[in-house]
């Protein structure tokens, strides 16, 4: 019997999961793919990490179960005596399932309703894909009102999430969001419909000290000079 293949797939397309992340981040959900692949444990992660989390899972569970169904294929045909099924293909895989969602998870139209059913399946992990990203953008987003309003309005938008995380970054520094305490920061429903990601704001400028806070060289030898005739005028007084 062929040694089982013991591997985690780490898919080209995690480049725009990760790019929100630290490089010690990505190592920690990289050894949490290791522990779920070889033991099945569940990571409890504290931080952002926790967002991404569900969708790389899914990748893992569907193709082991990919794997598992094609060398059962291949046990039960060679028993048979049969031409053995062509050898599984992780490429292929990835080329005609990218987001790793079983077949069966896909809606499947047969005559008449067959490319309905196509357009079904690809709607199903478009929007899987969108949960993990519009939980990157909530993260961020400092206003946390009407999130299932926000997330149907965030599954209208074409623009890349970190295009819209590293905006709302930007936006959170102006005077318009930082001023009164915020109060007029937008509500993330009201920033998506409207595009506001492409709002130039006026960056916050703070204050600088006053000149009666500053105190120079010259001040400091004045005081230094009253102080030396106050005590000059004391020690007169006494004589």
């Amino acid at each position: 019997m062929a040694e089982k293949k013991e591997y985690v797939k780490l898919w080209v397309s995690y480049r725009a999961y990760f790019k929100e992340y630290t490089p010690g981040q990505i190592g920690n959900i990289v050894l949490a793919m290791l522990d779920y692949k070889e033991n099945g444990h569940e990571p409890e992660f504290d931080g952002e990490e926790r967002f991404v989390w569900p969708a790389i899972r899914r990748d893992i569970d569907a193709a082991s179960d990919a794997q598992e169904k094609q060398a059962e294929a291949n046990r039960e045909n060679g028993k048979k005596g049969g031409r053995k099924p062509k050898p599984f293909s992780e490429s292929e895989e990835k080329r005609k399932n990218p987001f790793g969602f079983l077949e069966s998870e896909k809606s499947q139209g047969k005559g008449k309703g067959q490319g309905k059913g196509h357009g079904q399946g690809q709607s199903t992990a478009r929007a899987r894909a969108n949960e993990t990203d519009f939980e990157l953008f909530w993260a961020e987003y400092p206003k946390k009102v009407g999130k299932a309003a926000a997330r149907k309005a965030f599954d209208k938008v074409k623009e890349p999430v970190g295009t819209l995380v590293d905006a709302v970054k930007s936006q959170k520094c102006s005077e318009q969001w930082t001023k009164e305490n915020g109060q007029f920061i937008p509500n993330p429903t009201t920033w998506l419909n409207q595009e506001r990601w492409a709002d130039d704001l006026t960056p916050k400028i703070e204050p600088n000290p006053s000149p009666a806070s500053v105190v120079s060289m010259d001040d400091i030898d004045r005081m230094i000079q009253a102080a030396q005739w106050a005590q000059t005028q004391g020690g007169t007084g006494d004589g």
